[in-house]
């Protein structure tokens, strides 16, 4: 609680709040008008498709098996983001997202480690990833309407 009320004391003291909705950013601390920290939050729609990319018979029966009992995950990125304004139309932005992404696996059948269970299992595989994405953004327009 301490964090959040220093937190709103900088922000009344000197520095200004503003938001705007580029790369789903929710809030945004303006230190001043060139440099700005960020905070972010994206839900993800995660899942995989199976391809053959070398054309094997051998792998063909797998890809369509897998395939068909592989279905979508819910994951999300999170993280913070710091952009300085270089000049007034290019912004330099790097952003540092915690992601969770997976798919879920139905099994059905018997499975080796239970061959009495009939029913139908399922396993969720998460993948977590720290991306670091450095873009550049160039900004149009003028007045209230700008685009990036």
């Amino acid at each position: 609680m301490t964090s959040v009320k220093l937190f709103v004391a900088v922000a009344v003291l000197g520095f200004g709040i503003s938001g705007y909705g580029q790369n789903a950013k929710d809030t945004t601390l303006l230190l001043n008008h060139r440099i700005k920290i960020g905070a972010s939050f994206s839900p993800d729609y995660c899942y995989r498709n199976l391809t053959n990319e070398n054309g094997s018979v051998f792998n063909q029966g797998d890809i369509i098996s897998r395939n068909s009992s592989e279905t979508h995950k819910l994951g999300y990125s999170a993280g913070l983001g710091f952009s300085f304004l270089a000049t007034s139309h290019i912004e330099f932005e790097l952003d540092f997202l915690y992601s969770n992404k997976g798919y879920i696996h139905n099994y059905s059948g018997t499975q080796p480690i239970n061959p009495n269970n009939t029913s139908l299992d399922q396993a969720t595989l998460n993948y977590y990833y720290l991306d670091v994405p450095l873009k550049i953004n160039f900004i149009f327009g003028k007045g209230e309407i700008k685009f990036i």
